[in-house]
């Protein structure tokens, strides 16, 4: 919040509050960036992130300033854990933390809340399913 005073102070004080919201699993391209640079700094691959941009027209003529998605958002059920979502979404609690700085993995503030919303970058091209049931992760290159 804010508090606003007149340099006469002939006015009472002033407050005012702001909040600000900041969209998780999104960012913007910058100059010299390419979804394959962000797929290395993030650590997945190419195709994974163009997956999750459905709008692009053409993954190689990217304006600088692009909304780009890194993965899904997901909702935090009741019974999560950090653990239990790295192994659903065939990724690691590191790779959850990376993508989400608000959340973070000690002892004292381990707990996620049902309801939490938290960024997810689950593999696309690594993931090989049998009878779709027993998925298992390939190893990756990236």
């Amino acid at each position: 919040c804010f508090h606003m005073v007149d340099t006469c102070r002939t006015s009472p004080v002033t407050t005012d509050c702001v909040t600000i919201s900041v969209l998780k699993c999104q960012v913007c391209l910058l100059a010299g960036e390419s979804l394959e640079s962000l797929a290395r700094e993030y650590k997945t691959d190419f195709l994974s992130l163009y997956s999750f941009n459905v709008a692009l027209s053409s993954p190689d003529a990217l304006p600088q300033g692009a909304l780009i998605n890194l993965g899904v958002n997901y909702k935090v059920r009741d019974q999560d854990s950090l653990h239990a979502m790295s192994q659903r979404f065939f990724t690691t609690v590191e790779g959850i933390l990376a993508v989400n700085p608000d959340v973070r993995d000690d002892l004292a503030t381990s707990t996620i809340i049902e309801g939490d919303v938290l960024c997810v970058i689950p593999p696309l091209c690594d993931v090989r399913c049998l009878s779709g049931q027993a998925c298992t992760l390939e190893a990756s290159i990236y």
